[in-house]
């Protein structure tokens, strides 16, 4: 039997899993979001990407996702010291942007440009490498 689209579709899925960073997504809940229900839904996303993982090696026999492509992980270490930096840059812009507008306070233009900035950093990391 030819599993060729079978294993390009396995590849393309563990591509895509090598590039997640639930932990910053964890951060985001944590920090900013203050319904117990939606945090309870992030845990829950959380959880089934884990799943997911889990389940995709089992598959691959690989330790990790895409253990095995060298110019993925390559790119991945040397871009999530960067983008990693600008998610908790952007955790606290967006936490004291939200803190001066529910007081009713002028929100610190600095504050607004360290949140632009964080955006096309973030967008533009992930738009190189994943």
């Amino acid at each position: 039997a030819n599993w060729g689209w079978f294993k390009t579709n396995i590849d393309l899925i563990e591509t895509l899993l090598a590039r997640t960073e639930p932990h910053i997504a964890a951060l985001y809940d944590r920090e900013l979001v203050a319904d117990p229900k939606l945090r309870e839904l992030g845990s829950d996303l959380r959880s089934r990407l884990d799943a997911t993982i889990h389940a995709l090696l089992d598959v691959t026999k690989r330790p990790y996702p895409a253990s095995d492509n060298f110019l993925l992980q390559r790119a991945l270490t040397l871009r999530n010291p960067y983008v990693d930096v600008l998610n908790l840059i952007q955790v606290k812009a967006l936490k004291s942007r939200r803190s001066a507008e529910q007081n009713g306070k002028p929100v610190d233009p600095d504050i607004t440009h360290a949140l632009l900035v964080t955006i096309n950093g973030i967008a533009a990391g992930l738009r190189n490498s994943g």
